[in-house]
């Protein structure tokens, strides 16, 4: 009869604590996000949208294709910019990979034309691969 009770116990201090952490959860909170990899993780309401985030929160069976909006935020960005600065910047904003030697002839006004355009087109190709994953 202990075994049992002495079991029931723990099982109480486990839920009681689940429940302590759920009562923890703040916005930006890092139990909120998807892992992708197990490396990266982002938010889906900022990835999607807030419709798709929605759907997927409150319905129990649904149906979505699902458009990073963010790649697409970021493609239209850097073809509207001339500042290498600026475009530098968008990459770090949205966590994408910008080499040491891509920043540096963007900042060579010989090169950068050339640069914004290779960008853009893996840019592209990046958001062509991510539809068929």
């Amino acid at each position: 009869m202990t075994g049992i009770q002495s079991e029931s116990k723990k099982s109480d201090k486990k839920y009681t604590r689940l429940l302590n952490n759920l009562l923890d959860i703040k916005g930006r909170d890092q139990n909120l996000h998807t892992k992708v990899n197990n490396i990266d993780s982002f938010d889906m309401t900022t990835k999607f949208s807030k419709t798709i985030s929605n759907k997927i929160i409150n319905q129990k069976q649904f149906t979505i294709t699902l458009n990073e909006i963010d790649i697409l935020d970021l493609i239209t960005k850097v073809k509207t910019t001339d500042s290498p600065e600026i475009i530098i910047d968008l990459y770090a904003k949205y966590k994408e990979k910008l080499f040491n030697t891509k920043k540096i002839l963007l900042m060579d006004p010989k090169t950068f034309l050339s640069t914004k355009n290779e960008l853009l087109e893996s840019l592209e190709e990046k958001r062509q691969k991510e539809k068929t994953r």
